[in-house]
């Protein structure tokens, strides 16, 4: 458990200690939440009866979390192929103790992000939240972090060449974020990227998010699809760093 601690706080201690990483993960969420979600209210008015600005908050919340995880796994791809991970592992430590608390750091941090997007906008534009339904929308925000974090640690962790992950990650979360139900209903999307939104995890993220502070009927598969998603990706996650740390040490 000590082991477990020193590296969890090692993780807290590199994210929060990083204006870099800090403005990373935050500027396009803000950028979208002071600039984007204003001026486009006033040209949408309602999506599905709900007014834009009410629409679109549960989808930045879900937008901070692609972007917490870009850059957790930036900071793994970073340590598994440098020797910091070598020197880490010569810590009184077991190498299960750095593979839980870098997932779960990281899943945190995502989930931490994505609610303060959350009650940060919901208090900016005077939108109301009950706090039953606000904590299930947490569980979805923790869901939803566990499986995209998980997601990119996988990529990272199966890729060897920088400039190669580089591209790829950034690619992948854009892709992410525009084929996702964040700034549209899936109902006006063209038939493609209808399903391309179907098994977007931020399709679901969001669409569980906006059941919590619109009041939308229940997402019953949406929690359904988060719950396997996190499973299949956290538990990939942690085999991938277990995988790379036995061969690197």
């Amino acid at each position: 458990m000590k082991g477990f601690k020193a590296f969890f706080y090692r993780e807290w201690a590199l994210f929060s200690h990083s204006k870099l990483d800090i403005g990373m993960s935050l500027m396009l969420p803000v950028i979208t939440l002071l600039f984007f979600s204003v001026n486009m209210a006033a040209v949408v008015g309602e999506v599905q009866g709900i007014p834009y600005v009410k629409f679109l908050l549960p989808g930045i919340a879900t937008m901070a979390i692609v972007n917490n995880a870009v850059v957790a796994a930036s900071r793994t791809f970073n340590e598994s192929y440098s020797s910091v991970i070598t020197e880490l592992m010569s810590m009184p430590a077991s190498r299960s103790n750095y593979v839980f608390a870098k997932v779960a750091a990281a899943t945190i941090l995502a989930t931490v992000q994505a609610c303060v997007f959350l009650f940060g906008g919901s208090i900016m534009f005077s939108i109301s939240l009950n706090p039953i339904r606000i904590l299930m929308g947490f569980i979805g925000v923790a869901l939803t972090g566990l499986g995209v974090v998980g997601l990119f640690l996988s990529i990272a962790l199966c890729i060897k060449d920088m400039g190669t992950y580089l591209v790829v990650s950034n690619v992948a979360g854009q892709i992410m974020i525009w084929t996702s139900t964040i700034f549209y209903p899936s109902e006006t999307m063209p038939p493609i990227l209808k399903w391309a939104s179907l098994i977007n995890p931020l399709s679901h993220g969001t669409n569980v998010l906006r059941e919590a502070i619109n009041y939308t009927p229940t997402a019953v598969f949406s929690w359904g699809y988060l719950l396997a998603f996190s499973l299949i990706f956290g538990v990939a996650a942690l085999r991938l760093l277990a995988k790379r740390n036995e061969t690197i040490l």
